[in-house]
């Protein structure tokens, strides 16, 4: 029987390339995310290539309703492995940000985190067997001005996942926290109404966040920072003081957006 594995946000980017490698690794899959014609899509795509089994869950995370019918789905089935990827930025000035786009943020960084982490670790702990991946980001290790609420979301995400460890861990189940910076995915120009200005070099390509947190993962490290750049952009912003690194990322932040 092939171990299972739920993977949130799977249609693109970070998501869809965990599904492909897990398919790979021998995993069944539960895919979720908004479209169900790309999830098919990408179904059929992976069950023709690896012949792993591959269900479907068309779901908006941020609706009560429809997240309540996914843990209703899910309730006690044997997950061995949840992948917490969906999730959305409002970018920019904070005053300047739709008060809906906010609380979608609030709903799908956070809340659905927490209700599906807290849906499947129950069972992994019963079992002494599973793991809890988190799509958190480099935002999360310091307040980021133009990004702050995006960059508290995910700071909550990181805490979280590094205190359950401290709950869970004597049970075998693991949890990791995955904290890259800029990825390619698009999620960038919805995040900012595609006024974002980033330095392209600075993106790295979805497969390699994968390749690095499951690397990550076989060593039980539950940070994992998938490029050397972001790793050294990371440490430099922790030796310098507080207020000069705070200052520092308001400055880039703005500069973003010019």
């Amino acid at each position: 029987m092939n171990p299972l594995a739920v993977v949130t946000g799977a249609s693109s980017g970070i998501g869809r390339a965990f599904a492909i490698e897990l398919a790979t690794r021998g995993y069944d899959l539960i895919l979720v995310a908004r479209s169900e014609a790309k999830l098919g899509e990408l179904a059929e795509g992976i069950h023709a290539e690896s012949g792993v089994n591959v269900t479907v869950h068309a779901a908006d995370l941020t609706k009560k309703k429809s997240l309540n019918t996914l843990l209703r789905y899910l309730k006690d089935k044997p997950i061995s492995l949840l992948i917490n990827n969906a999730g959305v930025a409002t970018i920019g000035a904070f005053c300047e940000r739709k008060p809906a786009r906010l609380e979608e943020e609030i709903l799908l960084n956070i809340n659905a985190v927490v209700q599906l982490t807290r849906a499947a670790l129950p069972g992994m702990v019963l079992r002494n067997e599973g793991q809890v991946i988190n799509i958190a980001s480099s935002a999360a290790f310091q307040p980021t001005a133009y990004f702050s609420n995006y960059a508290a979301s995910k700071a909550h995400i990181l805490s979280l996942t590094l205190a359950l460890n401290d709950e869970v861990g004597d049970s075998g189940v693991f949890l990791q926290a995955v904290c890259p910076g800029p990825v390619e995915t698009g999620f960038e120009d919805y995040a900012a109404d595609g006024q974002l200005s980033a330095p392209r070099a600075l993106f790295i390509k979805p497969e390699t966040v994968v390749k690095q947190s499951l690397s990550d993962l076989s060593k039980r490290k539950e940070v994992s920072i998938p490029a050397l750049h972001h790793r050294l952009v990371l440490r430099a912003g922790r030796l310098l003081p507080t207020s000069v690194s705070r200052l520092a990322m308001r400055f880039s932040g703005k500069q973003l957006f010019d």
